[in-house]
């Protein structure tokens, strides 16, 4: 009798996991302490030369701000909006976060919602050791490779 009502809790217990692991992405925090350096990416920036990388006058692309940030521990807060961008090389120990709101640089995932779109020009990113890419949406990426036999 004993082992069935453990086998029973354990179904439960394991639906329950089931359930909370299908409800997609979260929002989660950024400690910003972590990192050497902080820049900010918005699509709204008019462009990469006008901005700074700072809150109040971000980057307009993702690659200038990659290429910024080259050999340091940084994170780069993107705002929400379609960046159409491809071949993105990200950098060792330089962390990627999506969905932030570019007024205050609050986080939500969901309602500040970043799409890296290469647009079927090529790849969209090649990753890095010991980096994070985190709340966005990728699309229109486009490999095209001859296979010799």
């Amino acid at each position: 009798m004993k082992n069935r009502i453990f086998l029973v809790s354990c179904f439960l217990f394991g639906a329950g996991s089931i359930a909370a692991a299908a409800s997609g992405p979260a929002t989660t925090i950024v400690d910003l302490a972590a990192y050497d350096k902080v820049s900010y990416v918005s699509v709204t920036n008019v462009s990469d030369t006008e901005g700074k990388g700072t809150s109040t006058a971000p980057w307009a692309s993702i690659l200038h701000a990659l290429d910024k940030t080259r050999g340091r521990t940084a994170a780069i807060l993107v705002a929400g909006g379609l960046y159409t961008e491809h071949s993105l090389q990200m950098q060792k120990g330089v962390h990627l976060y999506g969905g932030f709101d570019a007024t205050d640089w609050s986080r939500d995932i969901r309602v500040h919602r970043t799409t890296i779109d290469a647009a079927g020009a090529g790849r969209v990113l090649i990753a890095a050791d010991k980096s994070t890419l985190d709340g966005f949406e990728i699309t229109g990426g486009l490999i095209l490779s001859l296979i010799h036999i």
